[in-house]
């Protein structure tokens, strides 16, 4: 499981407990205010409906200090998810350019096996037209030959 994964399962559970406890708490403390309220000169509901209340503000105060921490981590997620979004238009820009770059030489090594191919035939074209032309002289001069040799 990776760390970001533990961290968010880790809060979960956190809140949840929270969440549990803040619910008893209340529950008690809706009852101690009640009857502290009822009965003002008795110490002892007085002294539960405070421990009860600082229970509370410690709950609100711990999820408090959570939620800051969330939100800075959000924060540095944020920032890092824009530089690495910079990033990939970077190299977004960066493929297009070598893209092009690669059609190009295709296109380039596609003209090129073309004109390889083109200056094949000619050349061939020429050979046989040579080899013809000196076919053709040497049967004029045989025909040359016998002509005036009788």
């Amino acid at each position: 499981m990776s760390t970001s994964q533990e961290y968010v399962k880790q809060n979960t559970e956190k809140i949840q407990l929270y969440t549990e406890q803040f619910l008893s708490i209340l529950d008690d403390y809706k009852k101690s205010y009640v009857t502290a309220n009822l009965y003002p000169s008795v110490e002892e509901y007085k002294y539960t409906n405070q421990t009860l209340l600082s229970q509370l503000e410690k709950i609100v105060s711990d999820l408090f200090a959570m939620l800051t921490t969330l939100q800075q981590k959000v924060k540095i997620i944020k920032k890092e998810l824009s530089q690495m979004n910079n990033h990939i238009i970077i190299n977004k820009k960066q493929n297009e350019s070598l893209l092009l770059k690669y059609q190009n030489i295709e296109a380039e090594r596609n003209g090129s096996t073309e004109m390889l191919s083109d200056s094949i035939t000619l050349f061939n074209e020429q050979y046989f037209s040579n080899l013809y032309i000196i076919f053709g002289i040497l049967l004029v001069l045989f025909f040359f030959y016998y002509l005036f040799s009788y």
